[in-house]
């Protein structure tokens, strides 16, 4: 059950109270009233929202939120940030929805880590794994879905992320079928276990098969894939793909 804040006065004895029944999420509303009058996010509303998540609650927050706004809530783990008109009303609402994207994956990456580093080591730390992050953010910014739904994982660098291992399901786009991807990646990737067929419709990559893994090898891997599935009639973004391992391997 989800509750919505706007107009709610007292919201932490509201709160206490639903979460006594059962209430687990939460979307903090700075509503559209407050945004026309001028009003900005304050450290009170972080307070609150911090309050918040110490109850157990997951919470959503929207209202007025931009790209240059994200640093300010980088240090709360929030389950949701909704970005409306900022993408809707830009000019190439596309190319702002993936800057967005970017940069929320940035932060909370680089927050989570710090956050936990004093806990226990960065569950993304050898080579393997961090060539399977780099396959996950690129097969997704292609365009491709994966078969983990990833939308309630607390991301990459957590100790509580879906995917675990570095084997990368991936679902076939409609129309094709996982035997055919398979078949035209290994004309290219010529390693044993890195590509393979899980059924009809899903297909996986796995870096660590490579005996000479290297940054380079996962960029190579995921232009392959790109271009296999161009090649049989399907629409991917490569660049973007190739863009955002990058960014994961930390290539400049």
């Amino acid at each position: 059950m989800l509750m919505e804040l706007t107009g709610v006065r007292d919201i932490l004895a509201r709160a206490t109270e639903w979460r006594r029944i059962g209430v687990d999420r939460i979307v903090y509303h700075r509503e559209w009233d407050a945004q026309s009058a001028g009003r900005e996010w304050t450290e009170e509303d972080k307070d609150i929202i911090r309050k918040l998540i110490d109850m157990g609650y997951k919470v959503t927050i929207t209202g007025g939120m931009t790209i240059d706004l994200l640093p300010f809530f980088a240090d709360l783990p929030v389950s949701v940030l909704i970005c409306g008109r900022h993408i809707r009303e830009a000019a190439d609402p596309r190319a702002v929805a993936h800057q967005m994207r970017m940069a929320l994956a940035d932060l909370w990456s680089r927050s989570s880590t710090s956050i936990s580093s004093a806990r226990t080591p960065s569950p993304i730390s050898a080579l393997p794994e961090l060539a399977a992050k780099a396959i996950r953010w690129g097969v997704s910014e292609m365009g491709l879905s994966l078969v983990v739904d990833g939308r309630e994982c607390p991301g990459c660098d957590s100790n509580r992320r879906f995917c675990l291992g570095t084997q990368t399901e991936i679902q076939c786009p409609a129309n094709l079928r996982a035997d055919d991807i398979v078949r035209g990646l290994a004309q290219v990737v010529n390693a044993n276990g890195v590509v393979g067929r899980i059924n009809d419709n899903v297909f996986f990559l796995d870096p660590s098969k490579f005996s000479d893994l290297s940054r380079n090898r996962v960029l190579d891997l995921l232009n392959a894939t790109g271009t296999t599935l161009r090649n049989l009639g399907c629409s991917v973004d490569i660049n973007a793909g190739i863009k955002a391992a990058h960014q994961v391997l930390g290539i400049s």
